[in-house]
């Protein structure tokens, strides 16, 4: 099995960056259909938060399952970075242009998915490298001897 283990080490940039579509996908269909529902007087929170947590367990999930291909017994941040380096070189780029081009308005269409895709890379790295942490900190074992 270790080819298997290989196979998804390499593999696991592309797959979370697929599962990172899968959260906006889900995300996207979870406000629309929100906004559906209750009406259009519904606070803007509800959908970020109902946005948040749809795609929030959509990248979980894909990191655990991809935690397990990899069989990772004590994640390191050189693993994280290896799994996240697609989602760094979506954040730090697009980032620096929203920024630097601010409208703090309207930001058209093509603004917004570039928001939206920043944000969720953001999100997706924060929960790989608190899963990964987790992780770490189960495998150390149990805490034992004194503190001094």
């Amino acid at each position: 099995m270790p080819s298997t283990r290989i196979a998804a080490k390499i593999s696991s940039p592309f797959a979370y960056l697929a599962f990172l579509l899968a959260a906006m996908f889900v995300g996207l269909l979870t406000v629309r259909t929100l906004e559906a529902g209750p009406g259009p007087g519904s606070p803007i929170f509800l959908y970020i938060i109902a946005d948040l947590l749809a795609g929030g367990t959509v990248l979980y999930a894909g990191g655990w399952a991809l935690l397990s291909l990899e069989e990772l017994a004590q994640p390191t941040i050189l693993d994280h970075l290896r799994r996240c380096a697609l989602l760094y070189l979506i954040l730090v780029p697009l980032g620096v242009v929203l920024l630097a081009f601010a409208n703090f308005g309207d930001p058209g269409g093509g603004g917004a998915l570039a928001t939206m895709l920043c944000v969720a890379a953001g999100c997706a790295i924060v929960i790989d490298a608190s899963l990964l942490f987790v992780v770490r900190r189960r495998s150390d074992g149990p805490r034992t001897g004194s503190y001094t």
